[in-house]
């Protein structure tokens, strides 16, 4: 078994157990690690994942680096860059069309 641990400030623990649990069962249910977060008030900044196969743990790390908009130093995969890419020319697309709709 793979353990890692990820140091995310204390501020972000709510954004990785999420409402209830729910988004910390979903990265455990898409990625098929576990995660372990420190209760509230710790003052423990690691959050210890574990998982048969090292890809789980860099998925699961994505996933966390993502939500909490942290710099993990983890290198984004062709999908997630071309997805970015995508998102920023449809902000441009929608600021055109709405500078056009006004111009007229």
């Amino acid at each position: 078994m793979y353990r890692r641990t990820i140091k995310v400030p204390p501020k972000y623990h709510g954004k990785v157990v999420g409402r209830g649990g729910v988004t910390l069962a979903e990265i455990t249910t898409q990625t098929g690690v576990k995660l372990i977060v420190p209760s509230r008030g710790s003052g423990n900044h690691e959050v210890v994942v574990l998982a048969d196969h090292e890809p789980q743990i860099e998925h699961a790390e994505r996933r966390i680096q993502d939500l909490c908009d942290l710099d993990l130093g983890i290198p984004k995969t062709e999908g997630e860059l071309l997805r970015e890419r995508a998102n920023v020319a449809g902000a441009r697309r929608a600021e055109l069309y709405r500078k056009s709709r006004e111009a007229y």
